[in-house]
């Protein structure tokens, strides 16, 4: 009998280890939202793809550690409209995908993400002509509604973790500061968000996010064309989220990261070509379980009045 009830134990701590608990980063934090043609509306298309190495939890001692590698896709259909010059409306809709590679095998999950919208107000819009200076602030406020996919399906318990699903079934609230100074061809932007996060039908709170960038610019135009070269960092913290459940800390969804970044933007006419990577430079993710590889995000845009 004391068998029998050590072999149920053993595989219902066996099937709980084996539960995504330590895996990648769900969280897009991507690029500002403030492209350039700052006053412009736009409509376009972009995506990114995240790398991650995760370390897995162990059971026994010695014993050895379960290895995976993860990689997040988002591609996200995005616009901008203003109807008054310092008042800008966007919206974003996401497609999320994760891929999971785990001793051989490979999982995936993904659908529409949550849809995001977002309102900014111009609080500083200044320009001076004579010496070709440009400065501007923005306040903005944005929604994430629960659009997504936040149920697991047959299987996916055991491979992913929560907050790797498309969707998180929470609305989130977030508040923005972006300020932007350019004098020639010479310019600088700053960009940072902090996110409100909330809980869903399953008594998962989510944590709160930190989101910021920022990068030095040459701007240089020639014929119909304009080519813009950025340089700078991007600062990720993201706390624990929470299973109200049971009370009990999700420590290894938390995370900080610091990464250098490179961005070129191309625009000729009303079209906008934009490419972005980063790496972390400094991380220290899930306890130290997960490690960034990289983040590339490549997108289209098309301006107009």
């Amino acid at each position: 009998m004391k068998y029998y009830l050590l072999t149920i134990l053993v595989g219902f701590l066996a099937s709980y280890a084996n539960a995504c608990d330590v895996c990648g980063c769900a969280v897009n934090a991507g690029g500002a939202d403030v492209v350039p043609g700052v006053f412009q509306n736009y409509i376009g298309f972009r995506s990114n793809i995240r790398s991650f190495n995760s370390e897995h939890l162990i059971l026994f001692e010695g014993e050895k550690p379960i290895q995976s590698k993860e990689w997040f896709h988002t591609s996200e259909l995005h616009f901008r409209y203003s109807p008054i010059r310092r008042l800008q409306l966007f919206g974003f809709v996401p497609f999320n995908s994760v891929d999971k590679l785990e001793e051989g095998a490979k999982s995936r999950t993904g659908g529409i993400g949550d849809a995001r919208i977002r309102l900014n107000w111009v609080a500083i819009d200044r320009i001076e002509y004579e010496r070709n200076e440009y400065a501007n602030v923005f306040l903005g406020t944005s929604l994430k509604l629960p659009t997504g996919r936040n149920e697991f399906r047959e299987g996916e318990s055991s491979l992913f973790h929560r907050n790797m699903l498309p969707g998180t079934g929470t609305v989130d609230v977030a508040f923005h500061l972006d300020a932007m100074m350019r004098r020639g061809n010479l310019g600088g932007l700053w960009s940072s968000t902090y996110m409100v996060r909330g809980t869903n039908e399953f008594q998962y709170q989510f944590g709160n996010l930190t989101v910021s960038q920022l990068t030095g610019f040459y701007k240089k135009e020639f014929s119909e064309n304009t080519l813009m070269l950025e340089l700078g960092v991007n600062f990720v913290d993201m706390q624990p989220d929470v299973d109200l459940r049971w009370n009990e800390v999700q420590i290894y969804s938390q995370g900080t990261m610091l990464s250098p970044l490179i961005r070129t933007t191309f625009m000729r006419n009303n079209w906008l070509l934009q490419a972005t990577a980063h790496r972390a430079a400094w991380q220290n993710m899930a306890k130290g379980q997960v490690s960034h590889n990289y983040h590339f995000e490549i997108g289209l845009t098309y301006l107009f009045n």
